[in-house]
């Protein structure tokens, strides 16, 4: 190279000198995006602080219109909403009735309170049971259906005693099943009504002499002729003995009229 040449500036050619201040990649002219990493760092937290706002708006919108009923959920505004669970739980509060649980526990505690009142004391149910002269004998037949005849008894040692031929439908559904109800009831009008029901279980009894004892017992509580029961009407009966299990008992005159 001659002496005097062109020398070179030392700077690759398109190249330009940044001004004083100015970072690479930096916004040009007022009114764009701030400068450098730090002002991208404000543009973002201003971004959401907008953002919040707006939810935060939406939500207050939301309770406003659930609590005047005009809110009407669509599946698009919930997609979209990112307080969905709030508007869920809004809304399930605004469909459940209040009180229903309290309600439903209330009837309930009222309920067994009125049967609690109205139950018979023991000595109430065998005062019952004693001017009482038939008693409903229920026994499940074949087919399932109950069977319900009204049947002559008497009361001892805690279990109720009848008879009947060893042939009658009653007795052929104690042989196949000897769960049975028995009910003795009085009254006319509704809040006069008092009752007695016995569930359990029965036994049948076949020898003859007993079944003609029991015979003249029964006669005896129904207040009849005991030397009247002829032996010879033992040979085809047989004597039920039905041992309580569970016992329901009411008497609606202790509440008084217009209760029920």
């Amino acid at each position: 190279m001659k002496r005097g040449a062109r020398q070179t500036t030392g700077k690759k050619r398109g190249t330009t000198k940044e001004a004083p201040g100015q970072e690479a990649g930096d916004c040009q002219g007022a009114g764009e995006c701030p400068s450098g990493a730090r002002g991208q760092r404000a543009h973002v937290a201003a971004v959401a602080d907008r953002e919040q706002t707006l939810r935060a708006e939406k939500v207050r919108r939301v309770k406003a219109q659930l609590a005047q009923g005009t809110y009407r959920v669509e599946v698009r505004e919930v997609a979209k909403a990112i307080v969905r669970h709030e508007v869920v739980r809004l809304l399930s509060e605004e469909k459940k009735p209040k009180g229903r649980g309290t309600q439903r526990r209330q009837r309930s505690s009222d309920t067994m309170h009125k049967r609690a009142q109205i139950q018979l004391t023991p000595e109430e149910q065998l005062a019952l049971l004693r001017q009482s002269r038939t008693m409903a004998l229920c026994t499940i037949g074949k087919d399932g259906y109950p069977h319900v005849v009204a049947m002559a008894f008497m009361v001892k040692d805690g279990c109720i005693y009848m008879t009947s031929y060893r042939k009658a439908q009653k007795v052929v559904n104690i042989r196949r099943n000897p769960k049975v109800a028995v009910m003795v009831e009085t009254g006319e009008q509704y809040h006069e009504l008092k009752g007695l029901m016995i569930r359990g279980r029965c036994e049948l009894i076949e020898e003859p002499d007993e079944v003609w004892q029991i015979m003249r017992e029964i006669r005896a509580f129904q207040g009849g002729d005991v030397d009247a029961v002829d032996p010879a009407r033992a040979q085809k009966r047989a004597a039920l003995k039905i041992i309580p299990e569970k016992i329901a008992s009411w008497d609606h005159s202790k509440l008084g009229p217009g209760v029920y």
